[in-house]
């Protein structure tokens, strides 16, 4: 394959998800991700995202300058998705790389070659991830989604790719814009 079909399929593979697709495939992937994706897990977090945005304001604060987008906005949003979905904490930079190249890219117009780069970067490394939590189930979304099932139906791979991208662009982009226009 040439490096442009890796990169067509790579995109296509993130970009198949709830939003992009109609019934029956979306309601199925909905019923999917929504055992998943549970209130109660959301309520587990809730100290963590409070310890995360204490640490945000304390060193904004001790800057003399302080920017809220590059600051505030921009980490908070993606270090509660890496911590929601179970990325390591030696991983998060990776994290935050890949979601500043593809999310903050893609919006802009970015370099389609280094969008490319950090969307096959991104998917390779969660493949994986699913691997280790099939293998070492944890207290996490990522967890959550590779176990999932209903009536004998799973994610497939791409779906949790796409899922999981979905999560990183709805739950970035949205906040920090909610923050920068708050």
């Amino acid at each position: 394959k040439s490096e442009g079909d890796v990169m067509m399929e790579a995109a296509a593979s993130i970009n198949r998800h709830m939003l992009t697709v109609d019934p029956p495939d979306h309601t199925r992937l909905r019923g999917l991700v929504h055992k998943a994706f549970t209130p109660r897990m959301i309520r587990q977090l809730e100290g963590r995202i409070q310890e995360i945005t204490d640490s945000l304001i304390d060193r904004m604060q001790a800057k003399d300058q302080a920017d809220l987008i590059e600051d505030f906005a921009v980490p908070l949003p993606v270090t509660v998705i890496a911590e929601l979905l179970g990325v390591p904490h030696e991983d998060q930079e990776k994290f935050r790389h890949w979601s500043q190249v593809i999310v903050l890219g893609g919006t802009t117009g970015g370099d389609f070659e280094a969008i490319s780069v950090a969307a096959i970067e991104f998917i390779m490394y969660f493949h994986e991830l699913f691997d280790q939590r099939r293998a070492e189930p944890r207290e996490d979304l990522i967890t959550a989604l590779v176990q999932t099932e209903e009536a004998g139906d799973q994610l497939d791979p791409q779906e949790l790719i796409s899922t999981v991208f979905l999560l990183l662009v709805a739950g970035h982009e949205t906040t920090v814009n909610l923050i920068a226009n708050g």
